[in-house]
């Protein structure tokens, strides 16, 4: 009994570890949903891809700001980057207070998604 219920909640939470890695991979927008955003004043796209994976294909309105320039320093890259850093990034890339702003990642697994929602 011990052992079927041990083999049971393996099981479970392999698959629900699994399934939500794949979700987390999936766009939360699609095409066809960004499509009117991309006219509206107040929008702005933030490709965190690396420069080399921008450069490869982007799409036209989107700045590439890399994940990295959204990280702390070495020593504690989990944190974020000092104050006059960050609001410079910010203002870079014309972000406001009223700027909705469109984080695009390459969606490859879900740290990629991960980094993306810090951002």
């Amino acid at each position: 009994m011990k052992n079927s219920l041990t083999s049971y909640a393996l099981g479970l939470g392999l698959s629900l570890g699994t399934s939500s890695w794949a979700l987390a991979a999936q766009p939360l927008l699609n095409p066809e949903q960004l499509q009117p955003l991309l006219q509206q004043a107040d929008v702005r796209l933030i490709d965190i891809r690396d420069p080399k994976a921008f450069e490869a294909g982007h799409i036209a309105q989107a700045a590439n700001a890399p994940y990295g320039k959204w990280r702390g320093p070495a020593t504690n890259p989990g944190e974020l980057p000092d104050q006059a850093k960050l609001v410079a990034l910010v203002q870079s890339l014309g972000l406001t207070p009223a700027t909705h702003a469109i984080v695009i990642s390459s969606g490859a697994d879900a740290t990629d998604f991960g980094a993306a929602a810090r951002v």
